[in-house]
Protein backbone atom coordinates (compact mmCIF):
# COMPACT_ATOMS: atom_id res chain seq x y z
CA UNK A 1 0.00 0.00 0.00
CA UNK A 2 1.45 3.36 -0.96
CA UNK A 3 1.30 6.50 1.18
CA UNK A 4 -1.64 7.96 -0.72
CA UNK A 5 -3.74 4.83 -0.15
CA UNK A 6 -2.84 4.90 3.56
CA UNK A 7 -3.86 8.55 3.72
CA UNK A 8 -7.26 7.80 2.16
CA UNK A 9 -7.87 4.86 4.50
CA UNK A 10 -6.94 6.96 7.55
CA UNK A 11 -9.20 9.77 6.35
CA UNK A 12 -12.13 7.39 5.86
CA UNK A 13 -11.67 5.86 9.31
CA UNK A 14 -11.43 9.28 10.97
CA UNK A 15 -14.77 10.28 9.45
CA UNK A 16 -16.40 7.52 11.53
CA UNK A 17 -15.57 9.35 14.78
CA UNK A 18 -17.04 12.53 16.18
CA UNK A 19 -13.61 14.08 16.84
CA UNK A 20 -11.52 11.74 14.72
CA UNK A 21 -8.99 14.21 13.34
CA UNK A 22 -8.38 15.84 16.72
CA UNK A 23 -8.00 12.48 18.49
CA UNK A 24 -5.70 11.21 15.75
CA UNK A 25 -3.42 14.21 16.17
CA UNK A 26 -3.46 14.37 19.98
CA UNK A 27 -3.89 10.81 21.28
CA UNK A 28 -1.08 8.29 20.70
CA UNK A 29 -3.41 5.43 21.65
CA UNK A 30 -6.08 6.51 19.14
CA UNK A 31 -3.41 7.08 16.47
CA UNK A 32 -2.10 3.55 17.04
CA UNK A 33 -5.61 2.09 16.83
CA UNK A 34 -6.25 3.81 13.50
CA UNK A 35 -2.90 2.59 12.16
CA UNK A 36 -3.72 -0.97 13.23
CA UNK A 37 -7.05 -0.79 11.39
CA UNK A 38 -5.37 0.62 8.28
CA UNK A 39 -3.00 -2.36 8.45
CA UNK A 40 -5.97 -4.72 8.36
CA UNK A 41 -7.03 -5.35 11.96
CA UNK A 42 -10.74 -5.21 12.62
CA UNK A 43 -12.19 -2.72 15.06
CA UNK A 44 -12.55 -5.50 17.62
CA UNK A 45 -8.97 -6.73 17.21
CA UNK A 46 -7.66 -3.18 17.63
CA UNK A 47 -9.86 -2.65 20.68
CA UNK A 48 -8.60 -5.91 22.19
CA UNK A 49 -4.97 -4.83 21.73
CA UNK A 50 -5.65 -1.46 23.36
CA UNK A 51 -7.37 -3.10 26.32
CA UNK A 52 -4.44 -5.50 26.76
CA UNK A 53 -1.96 -2.60 26.68
CA UNK A 54 -4.02 -0.62 29.21
CA UNK A 55 -4.27 -3.63 31.53
CA UNK A 56 -0.51 -4.20 31.37
CA UNK A 57 0.08 -0.58 32.24
CA UNK A 58 -2.43 -0.77 35.09
CA UNK A 59 -0.76 -3.89 36.49
CA UNK A 60 2.67 -2.26 36.25
CA UNK A 61 1.36 0.78 38.11
CA UNK A 62 -0.26 -1.40 40.79
CA UNK A 63 3.04 -3.26 41.24
CA UNK A 64 4.81 0.08 41.53
CA UNK A 65 2.38 1.24 44.23
CA UNK A 66 2.79 -2.01 46.16
CA UNK A 67 6.60 -1.82 46.06
CA UNK A 68 6.63 1.87 46.97
CA UNK A 69 9.94 2.38 45.18
CA UNK A 70 11.18 5.19 43.01
CA UNK A 71 11.58 5.69 40.07
CA UNK A 72 8.86 3.80 38.23
CA UNK A 73 10.23 1.41 35.63
CA UNK A 74 7.99 -0.26 33.05
CA UNK A 75 9.67 -2.69 30.63
CA UNK A 76 9.29 -1.61 27.02
CA UNK A 77 7.52 -4.89 26.28
CA UNK A 78 4.56 -3.51 28.25
CA UNK A 79 3.82 -1.06 25.44
CA UNK A 80 3.91 -3.35 22.43
CA UNK A 81 0.59 -3.35 20.68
Amino acid sequence: MDSQERYYKVTELLKEFKNGRELYEKSPMFHQAIQMMVDGLSLYEAMEQIIIACERTQHAFEDYIMRNTRPMSIPSSQFQI
